[in-house]
């Protein structure tokens, strides 16, 4: 009788122990980032001015967030847009695209797994091109943290 009372015993112990964190099924795997730049530089000849605040909520390599892309160069007025951004995120690649509410102002960015030229610590590396009132404005070399 003592036997099955420890095994009795032992049963409700390791049933107790369990929860819902040792599922990995019942994990969400979302992650957030921020994206946060702030710099200028210039390439053939045209001085970017770039300020970034965005923070995403990354789930399963797909990117949803929102936030300020500021821009602005010699053949643009420095100008703040309130982005809504989505994208994809994989070892290698990151995309991502941004539309303004209310307007026809949008953002495409591509960019690359390589390793940052601050500091030699990963990031994606790529080009945007950001859409205003019909025109294009293409920016080079903007990192995205890895």
């Amino acid at each position: 009788m003592k036997i099955y009372l420890v095994i009795f015993a032992l049963f409700l112990f390791v049933l107790t122990s369990c929860s819902d964190e040792d599922n990995p099924a019942s994990s969400s795997n979302t992650n957030t980032l921020t994206w946060n730049v702030s710099e200028w530089g210039t390439t053939n000849g045209i001085t970017d001015s770039i300020k970034v605040n965005v923070t995403f909520n990354e789930k399963d390599g797909a990117l949803n967030g929102s936030g300020t892309f500021a821009y602005g160069s010699s053949t643009f007025t420095y100008t703040e847009f309130n982005f809504n951004f989505t994208g994809n995120k994989t070892e290698e690649k990151l995309t991502l695209s941004a539309q303004e509410n209310g307007t026809n102002n949008s953002l495409q960015y591509t960019g690359l797994k390589t390793e940052s030229w601050m500091g030699g610590n990963l990031v994606y590396l790529g080009d945007a091109v950001l859409r205003v009132n019909g025109n294009a404005y293409s920016i080079k070399e903007l990192e995205f943290p890895y």
